[in-house]
C-alpha cells in the first residue's frame, strides 16, 4: 500500500524534459523533486513505476523488448546473453527476462538504482554493476568483456547528463560482432539542433560499425502538459568496433548528415 501521493504543478506546465518536476506529499510533509532526481525516487519503493509508466504512460521498456524479441525471432540464433546499460530499476530487464536469456547484466552509474534493482527485482540479473562507462575503473571492462555480450539494451538513457556518447560506444564496443544493439533516444538529438553529440555519433557508426535492422518514431511518455513525448526506437547489428576518439572529444568534429529515420 503506498504511503504517499504524487502531485503535478499546477498552473503553466511548458517545461523541457530536463525541466519537469512534481510533489511527493508523504507523512513527513511535501517534497518538491525533479523527474530526473533518480537517487530519490528509486529510494521509494515502486514511485519510479506509479510516476512515469502509470502517470505519464511510458512504454519504452515494451517497445525496445518487442523489437528486440522480434528481431531475434526473426533469426537464426535465439541465445541472448546482454548488457542493459543505464540498467535502472530492472523495468527492461523485467520485460527481456521473458524471453529467457542466458544472462542479463546492468550497469548503471547510480548505486541507488542497483540497490532498487536488487529491491524490487530480486535475482533478475546475473550480475549488476555501478560504473560510470565513460571513465571506466579498475577491472570493470575486463569482467564486463567476460560475459561475451551477443546484445545491448539501452532504454531511456541517452543523453539529458545521464550517458554521454563515449560511454555508449564503450558499452557497444563490449559486443560481439554480428550483436544485436536496442535502444531509444529523444527524437530532438537526431536532429540539427542537437547538442548531445549522438546525432553527429550515430551518423558516424551507422553503415561503418552498426547496420539497422529496425526502427520507428513512437511516443515514449507524456509530458505534464499532455503532449506525448516523442523518442526513436531502434535495432541495429554490430559490424565492427567503433574506435574510440580520446575523451569526450567524440561529440565534435563528426559527419553532420542527417541521420535517416524510417518510420515502421
Amino acid at each position: 500500500m503506498k504511503n504517499y501521493k504524487i502531485i503535478f504543478p499546477e498552473g503553466d506546465k511548458q517545461l523541457d524534459q530536463d525541466e519537469e518536476f512534481f510533489f511527493l506529499n508523504t507523512r513527513e510533509g511535501e517534497e518538491k523533486i525533479m523527474f530526473h532526481e533518480y537517487d530519490k525516487i528509486y529510494a521509494v519503493p515502486g514511485l519510479y513505476e506509479n510516476l512515469f509508466q502509470k502517470k505519464l504512460e511510458c512504454q519504452s521498456p515494451e517497445v525496445i523488448a518487442g523489437m528486440l524479441t522480434k528481431t531475434l525471432q526473426e533469426g537464426e540464433d535465439n541465445s541472448l546473453r546482454v548488457l542493459d546499460f543505464g540498467a535502472g530499476n530492472g523495468l527492461v530487464a523485467e520485460k527481456l527476462n521473458e524471453q529467457d536469456p542466458d544472462i542479463i547484466i546492468g550497469v548503471d552509474i547510480l548505486k541507488s538504482a542497483k540497490n532498487a534493482a536488487s529491491r524490487d527485482r530480486k535475482g533478475l540479473y546475473e550480475d549488476y554493476l555501478v560504473s560510470d562507462l565513460a571513465r571506466p575503473e579498475g577491472g570493470v571492462m575486463k569482467k564486463l568483456e567476460s560475459y561475451e555480450f551477443n546484445a545491448m539494451v539501452s532504454v531511456a538513457a541517452l543523453g539529458f547528463g545521464h550517458i554521454p556518447p563515449l560511454a555508449f560506444v564503450n558499452a557497444f564496443n563490449l559486443v560481439e560482432t554480428s550483436g544485436l544493439i536496442a535502444f531509444n533516444i529523444r527524437d530532438k538529438f537526431l536532429t540539427r539542433e542537437d547538442e548531445t553529440g549522438f546525432r553527429a555519433t550515430l551518423d558516424r557508426m551507422t553503415g561503418e560499425s552498426l547496420e539497422t535492422i529496425d526502427e520507428k518514431i513512437y511516443r515514449h511518455r507524456y509530458a505534464l502538459n499532455g503532449e506525448p513525448i516523442n523518442y526513436v526506437a531502434i535495432v541495429a547489428r554490430k559490424i565492427t568496433d567503433m574506435e574510440n576518439p580520446a575523451g569526450p572529444k567524440l561529440n565534435t568534429d563528426l559527419d553532420t548528415e542527417s541521420f535517416e529515420v524510417k518510420n515502421s
